[in-house]
């Protein structure tokens, strides 16, 4: 009897050891998806961004408060604390502090809109903003 029962438990730990595979396995394709997107994600943001810049440095004196709305509105989820170039002041939240902080915890645990990070561009694509 008491080998019918070890018998019955090595199944069930197998099936679960094999679910855990297979849940492991799943997990690290919906990584490598994340890390595939929050690439794609950072090289079209700064594209738009370098676009938007070139552009606006064409057309001579670039206007702070336009090129804040943009910057705003591609990447509000950065900027949220962030401080506006026009007045130096913080940029205006809707939130209170108690909510901003709790909120930014939950930001750095989902992967809604991933950081910048624009390190592994060239410095050169910014030349155009000494002019």
């Amino acid at each position: 009897m008491e080998r019918k029962k070890t018998q019955a438990t090595t199944a069930k730990l197998k099936k679960v050891q094999t679910e855990i595979k297979k849940t492991k396995d799943k997990l690290n394709k919906l990584m490598a998806e994340e890390e595939r997107l929050t690439v794609q994600y950072q090289t079209e943001s700064y594209e738009e961004t370098l676009a938007y810049l070139k552009s606006a440095s064409k057309n001579g004196k670039p206007d702070l408060e336009e090129m804040w709305k943009f910057l705003q509105s591609t990447y509000s989820p950065e900027l949220k604390n962030s401080v506006s170039p026009s007045t130096g002041n913080s940029a205006p939240s809707e939130e209170s502090t108690d909510d901003v902080e709790e909120n930014s915890e939950t930001e750095e645990t989902s992967s809604t809109v991933p950081e910048q990070k624009t390190s592994h561009y060239d410095s050169n694509d910014l030349e155009f903003l000494a002019d």
